[in-house]
């Protein structure tokens, strides 16, 4: 069901008990977050930059950083699932989830 869910374009919504709350969503803008990214299991040896990804990863971590307690991820057909919550004052961003494990 969640993965129907996500093929909506906008955000999927959900809460600890991973019960949607809301698909489609468009997350009202939060201001940009200057935290230090830290790069959990680093696969790439290309640093991971978020001022050169697109509108979905801004957006993504500037939510977490928001919403204290959030884990947020962002899916492509065509791309890596990527995951992103802020602990402690830094971004912690797990680029490919599909070759690395939340430590």
């Amino acid at each position: 069901m969640l993965a129907q869910f996500a093929c909506v374009d906008g955000a999927l919504v959900i809460d600890d008990f991973f019960k949607p709350i809301g698909y489609g969503a468009k997350i009202e803008n939060v201001p940009h977050t200057t935290a230090e990214i830290v790069v959990i299991r680093k696969v790439d040896p290309v640093p991971f930059d978020l001022e050169k990804r697109g509108t979905r990863h801004t957006s993504t971590a500037n939510f977490v950083c928001a919403v204290p307690g959030s884990i947020a991820l962002v899916l492509s057909q065509d791309g890596p699932a990527r995951a992103f919550t802020y602990r402690d004052g830094k971004l912690l961003v797990w680029p490919d989830c599909r070759t690395s494990v939340f430590a």
